[in-house]
């Protein structure tokens, strides 16, 4: 795309470019959406996106492959060198929104409230654009949702966070081994 290859700098830029695009609609459109909730929004826009991605990547040489790397990512070889990339933009984003934790939680409606949404799901959108190449969206997203749903339906509080992680682990290794046991993608 645009003469940048595939896992490149210059791709991830583009990204992260479009990432920032759809943080600020997301911002915007909350306080508006009425009877569609957020998340709903947030779906239509990602299926949209990957349509997009499809029908770019389709006429583009090993089109095929592209489109299995995005949707699987490569996991099961990736190195230490990829988690080293990876690790400090986690702790950095997670360190940050911990501390913001209580204002995001108080952000409100008006131009302070879009700030607050913004600072969100650009921190989201960075921690989704990082992880894709490496996981690829469906696991990334699985990751995301999964475990965490897991945790409000059985627990309380700090509980839902520890079975949430758990659950997560768990279904990671279990993954993993499967897929490289039986040659499977991730």
């Amino acid at each position: 795309m645009l003469g940048h290859a595939v896992g490149s700098s210059g791709s991830y830029a583009w990204s992260l470019l479009f990432t920032m695009i759809a943080a600020m609609l997301l911002a915007a459109t909350r306080s508006w959406s009425g009877r569609v909730p957020q998340e709903a929004l947030i779906g239509v826009i990602y299926v949209v996106a990957a349509a997009a991605v499809f029908l770019l990547v389709d006429k583009a040489p090993q089109g095929t492959e592209h489109i299995k790397q995005v949707l699987t990512g490569n996991i099961l070889t990736a190195g230490i060198g990829d988690l080293y990339l990876a690790l400090p933009v986690y702790a950095v984003i997670g360190a940050v929104l911990w501390a913001a934790r209580a204002r995001l939680a108080a952000s409100g409606d008006g131009f302070r409230g879009w700030v607050w949404d913004f600072f969100f799901y650009a921190c989201f959108g960075v921690v989704v654009t990082s992880s894709v190449a490496l996981a690829g969206v469906l696991l990334v997203f699985s990751l995301l949702i999964v475990p965490a749903s897991i945790g409000v339906l059985y627990c309380d509080g700090v509980r839902q966070l520890l079975l949430g992680w758990a659950v997560g682990v768990l279904a990671s290794l279990a993954g993993l081994i499967a897929s490289y046991a039986w040659d499977l993608p991730t």
